[in-house]
């Protein structure tokens, strides 16, 4: 699996809509957006780190593992997209989902990776017993 930690909180903690009644959005513009937002494997493990709170650029780029300037571009990005809000306490600034909702999202996302490799699986167990016969 990708990303086991936003996996795991999603499917601990999300709710499964089958349908929703009407469409939730009639533009898709912004849409794409906040998809493209967080569409970059960087951008993933920022919200995987701070999907349980507010962080600190430091804490979060300790975490991902990437350097301070790096992670503040993508936090910039992310942040413009809507998806993390800051606020500045002195010199440190610290970020935060705007709506912890987004991670809802990654549910389906993973029930898509798991899916695919379940298909795999299945197709090459079924041609390796084809082949045995």
């Amino acid at each position: 699996m990708f990303f086991p930690h936003i996996c795991d909180y999603v499917s601990m903690h999300s709710r499964i809509c089958i349908k929703p009644a009407e469409p939730q959005c009639s533009n898709y513009g912004p849409l794409a957006r906040v998809l493209k937002a967080v569409a970059d494997p960087i951008r993933l493990a920022i919200l995987d780190q701070v999907r349980d709170g507010e962080q600190s650029v430091w804490d979060i780029a300790n975490g991902v593992g990437a350097e301070r300037s790096n992670v503040s571009r993508h936090l910039a990005v992310l942040a413009a997209a809507g998806v993390l809000t800051s606020r500045k306490d002195g010199v440190k600034v610290f970020y935060r989902l705007r709506t912890p909702c987004i991670l809802s999202l990654f549910t389906c996302v993973c029930n898509v990776i798991e899916a695919g490799v379940r298909e795999s699986q299945a197709a090459v167990g079924h041609a390796r017993k084809r082949g045995g016969k």
